[in-house]
């Protein structure tokens, strides 16, 4: 259930609650209200495009290559045996705050 349900909820349950005498000479309880706005929600149509962007280096599996570095403080770096091929501030993920994320492949050889 999302923050926003959750507040819909509560402010539901805080209303009813504290006009409990109005409610029920209205024959409604809080368990109708809460089944009411359920029902309603369903019925809503939510359309949203979301992009994600294509990524700058495709790993191939099986390939020993690695991403170095964690954010937020990044600082890569490809140890003795690996090859440094991309730099880049988000890498595999999150976005660096500091420093830069590292791609790191084995030495072919």
């Amino acid at each position: 259930m999302n923050c926003s349900r959750l507040m819909v909820l509560l402010s539901i349950a805080i209303v009813t609650s504290a006009n409990t005498h109005q409610l029920n000479m209205k024959g409604m309880d809080m368990r109708e209200i809460i089944d009411a706005y359920l029902r309603e929600e369903r019925h809503l149509q939510r359309s949203e495009t979301v992009v994600v962007p294509e990524p700058k280096v495709r790993l191939m599996a099986n390939t020993g290559c690695f991403w170095s570095g964690t954010s937020p403080f990044c600082n890569g770096f490809c140890g003795k045996g690996f090859n440094m091929i991309v730099k880049d501030k988000s890498g595999d993920g999150i976005r660096c705050w500091f420093g830069i994320k590292k791609l790191c492949c084995p030495l072919q050889g």
